[in-house]
């Protein structure tokens, strides 16, 4: 069995070339030019053996294929390069001669794309990194800030530290280069570049996941884009969503989406345009009725414990607090909007049901 790699060119809206690839390899990576692309294996024996292929594409064909352990414990130039341990996480290309990967471990190599050497190493790294917006530098995560480093000359270019940076962030850097977001599972920390202002933005509404171990996030217009769901993070909503895309990937003003017809047995290349201008104007509209979206994120919220047993009452309040903390929610006296706890006997046994009302009007 096979897979079949597709070279599209967009704006003639034609197939370049097709080619076979074998069902056990997945896509890590490809060249924003289309002609190459990182390849891996679905499974591998051993930790730090894992195999990753470099894959040269042309109209006629597969050009060229080289193999390496990036993970490898080996000396290369009186140096010794991996760590015999964990897992490639990410792959991305970065300027025009360069290939950076990520470890489980947090190590981030930098490779030279002609043979394949590493150049540059970087521990201690967290999450995912970002390649800037011109593709020429990559950025990354560290316990207490994002670091650029140009790979050209090895170099960290800058620092800018983030206040409580969580443990495995996502970078996605916007289409100018402007705004760096730091996401992780339930918020995002937005830092303007020009400024260094940084605002801590809640986003567990956010669809988490990823396509083929590329993560599905990126900006199209000022929207977040998610497993194909565009958020805006000022308001705190989801504003546009397609589900059931095999694929997407954000870009500019579009969602590009691999779908599958009905009957699964066809597949299509789709772009959904996005106006920005048409989606505020119905966002503005929503969040203009005073009842609309009683739950979003940034409302005041009471906890009510009131129902409970005396000795449960701190502690259930304390952890609601916390709950409604991290979702993004502002716990508050001073509202109507109430998560409200009871006891629920049921064949006997005694439950803690939870309640989220507004006073006498109840949606559990």
């Amino acid at each position: 069995q096979s897979d079949r790699a597709i070279w599209v060119d967009l704006e003639a809206k034609q197939i370049v070339s097709t080619w076979d690839v074998a069902a056990n390899f997945k896509a890590l990576a490809i060249h924003p030019r289309g002609e190459w692309a990182v390849l891996r294996g679905s499974a591998f024996l051993f930790p730090g053996l894992e195999t990753l292929y470099l894959i040269r594409f042309s109209t006629a064909g597969v050009a060229s294929m080289k193999s390496w352990r990036p993970l490898y414990n080996s000396n290369v130039d009186g140096k010794t390069w991996g760590t015999g341990r964990g897992q490639i996480f990410w792959v991305d290309f970065v300027g025009d001669d360069y290939l950076a990967t990520v470890s489980s471990w947090g190590v981030l190599h930098i490779w030279n794309l002609s043979d394949l050497r590493p150049v540059a190493t970087f521990n201690d790294t967290r999450g995912l990194p970002s390649v800037t917006p011109d593709g020429q530098k990559i950025a990354f995560a560290t316990k207490s800030g994002v670091a650029l480093v140009d790979p050209e000359t090895r170099s960290v270019l800058g620092f800018q530290a983030i206040s409580n940076m969580p443990m495995k962030p996502t970078l996605v850097f916007d289409h100018d280069g402007q705004t760096l977001a730091v996401v992780d599972k339930t918020r995002t920390i937005l830092v303007d570049l020009q400024t260094r202002n940084q605002k801590t933005l809640y986003t567990s509404y956010l669809r988490k996941g990823s396509f083929n171990s590329r993560p599905d996030l990126g900006w199209v217009g000022g929207y977040l884009c998610s497993r194909s769901t565009l958020a805006d993070l000022q308001a705190g909503i989801p504003v546009w969503g397609f589900e059931g895309a095999r694929w997407a990937s954000p870009e500019g003003n579009c969602l590009w989406a691999v779908v599958q017809s009905r009957d699964r047995q066809r597949l299509a290349l789709r772009s959904f345009a996005i106006s920005p201008s048409d989606i505020s104007s119905k966002v503005n509209e929503v969040l203009g009725q005073s009842d609309a979206l009683p739950w979003r994120v940034g409302k005041k919220v009471r906890v009510d414990v009131a129902e409970l047993p005396a000795e449960r009452k701190a502690a259930a309040k304390e952890a609601l607090t916390q709950l409604l903390t991290k979702r993004g929610l502002v716990p508050s006296n001073q509202t109507d909007l109430v998560l409200k706890a009871s006891i629920e006997a049921k064949s006997g046994e005694k439950t803690v049901i939870y309640n989220m009302q507004r006073e006498d009007d109840s949606w559990q």
